[in-house]
């Protein structure tokens, strides 16, 4: 009787910090895109915990995090199939950190460096692996980059 008492008070504390584990399913969100907000429609509270969707065959096609209804935290995509197609962090709804994309096989497609919603660098991979070029930014600005074809070789990147 112990335990149940202390469990529900730990729940209870950790409840009332704002520390929650709710999930919503993406029909239970309302996304207003002009202030970029999330609202839970039944409450019309901001949104704080999880938010996901689903593909047809029930798994998981999206997760996000949020916090007073902006997307703060891991941010995760996955294929139809189960595999993780993506995965990056956000910060009061701006990109901010690591973001990693993936080929359908589970080779790395794309990886970013972001910092308040400004690219850092970016590379971009052939699907069996090898690096096919990598763009530098300041400032959100780009500044240089290289670029290698389908064997390795450095080759003159694109004009863009």
């Amino acid at each position: 009787m112990k335990k149940l008492l202390l469990i529900g008070a730990l729940t209870f504390g950790l409840n009332a910090l704002g520390q929650t584990n709710l999930r919503y399913n993406i029909d239970e969100i309302k996304l207003d895109s002009t202030e970029m907000m999330a609202y839970v429609i039944d409450t019309e509270e901001p949104v704080t915990g999880i938010v996901f969707d689903l593909w047809p065959n029930g798994n998981l096609k999206s997760e996000r995090e949020c916090r007073n209804g902006k997307k703060s935290g891991v941010h995760k995509k996955w294929f139809e199939d189960g595999s993780l197609a993506g995965i990056g962090m956000f910060k009061d709804n701006k990109m901010d950190g690591v973001f990693l994309r993936f080929y359908e096989g589970g080779q790395t497609f794309e990886e970013s460096w972001v910092e308040n919603d400004l690219p850092v660098c970016l590379r971009r991979y052939y699907p069996w692996g090898q690096l096919a070029y990598e763009y530098k930014f300041e400032n959100g600005e780009f500044v240089s980059g290289s670029c290698w074809d389908e064997n390795g070789e450095e080759k003159e990147c694109p004009k863009e």
